[in-house]
């Protein structure tokens, strides 16, 4: 997943029946990258909050 095969392959091929038991399993491995996520979206206005304070302008 890490190498962006889409979720439902690796479960098919895992012989997962429940995508969630993919993602239970697997995900793990993304909570190494997220403090990188974050960082790329810190500049981003993603939330309604900062909409509004941008029409304000």
């Amino acid at each position: 997943m890490s190498d962006g095969v889409p979720i439902n392959d690796v479960a098919r091929v895992m012989g997962h029946e429940q995508i969630s038991t993919t993602l239970d399993r697997y995900t793990h491995a993304f909570e190494a990258g997220a403090e990188k996520v974050r960082e790329s979206f810190a500049g981003f206005p993603l939330t309604l909050e900062a909409d509004e304070d941008e029409r304000a302008d």
